[in-house]
């Protein structure tokens, strides 16, 4: 009994079917990494055109927060302005009216009759 292990012909028949592949490993080896590169590099100018995108579409948002931020900045500051003038003519209003009373009061307390 022979072992096919050991049959010099199944050797030789084994490397005889390696060198009638259509191509060879070499070759097949730079067909694939030149087909991956171009896929690779149309994916990387994608994701560099879509990066552009985005960033421009964050400087508008940015553009568009600041713009924002500044009115509800003037709203608040006009509201502010609004509420301390408010309070101050309520302020004046009571000294008012104790000074008018006081005023109206004199003649009868003092009399210039």
């Amino acid at each position: 009994k022979i072992s096919p292990r050991a049959s010099p012909k199944l050797k030789r028949k084994g490397k005889k079917d390696d060198r009638d592949a259509p191509q060879s490993p070499r070759s097949f080896d730079q067909q694939t990494a030149s087909e991956y590169q171009e896929e690779l590099m149309s994916l990387l100018r994608t994701q560099q055109r879509e990066i552009a995108e985005l960033r421009q579409n964050q400087m508008e948002l940015m553009q568009r927060l600041a713009d924002h931020l500044d009115a509800v900045q003037s709203s608040l500051m006009g509201h502010i302005e609004r509420v301390i003038d408010t309070q101050q003519e309520q302020e004046r209003i009571p000294s008012g009216k104790a000074n008018q009373s006081l005023s109206d009061s004199q003649p009868w307390v003092w009399g210039s009759h």
